[in-house]
């Protein structure tokens, strides 16, 4: 039954990605989420309790939280009030997604290449750089 979580997971990331086409981004960020819940849930429950364990599954956590956060604050404060701050915010969380993709590919393709690898790390730092540099016209 824990394991029913994984297809879970897959449906709900392809029907976020799909509202997400759709330009429903109050749904597509709620599916997210949900699919999210359900990596979380799988480590929590497979989980040891060693240290690293932990570690890990706090991580997932954290990460679910994030992304979620940040994809839902990003495009909707730019679709509800477009403004310096929030098109600089939305450009860097677009950067950091593109960095997550890019590793995506780096990671579970045929072979791992250097290129997309600094491709991967030039797009997060840029990302993260401009998520900073939004608080400067933060009112």
């Amino acid at each position: 039954m824990l394991y029913a979580l994984i297809p879970l997971c897959l449906c709900l990331a392809g029907v976020f990605l799909w509202q997400e086409s759709k330009k429903n981004y109050v749904p597509a960020v709620i599916l997210k989420g949900l699919a999210s819940l359900c990596f979380v849930i799988l480590g929590f429950c497979l989980s040891k309790g060693s240290p690293a364990a932990r570690l890990i599954t706090v991580g997932l956590l954290l990460g679910c939280i994030a992304d979620v956060l940040l994809n839902c604050v990003a495009v909707g404060n730019l679709i509800a009030s477009p403004s310096a701050f929030t098109g600089i915010f939305a450009a860097g969380s677009l950067l950091f997604l593109v960095s997550d993709i890019v590793l995506i590919l780096n990671t579970f393709g045929k072979e791992t290449k250097q290129c997309l690898r600094v491709t991967n790390v030039g797009l997060y730092y840029a990302g993260q750089i401009l998520i900073a540099l939004s608080l400067l016209f933060l009112k």
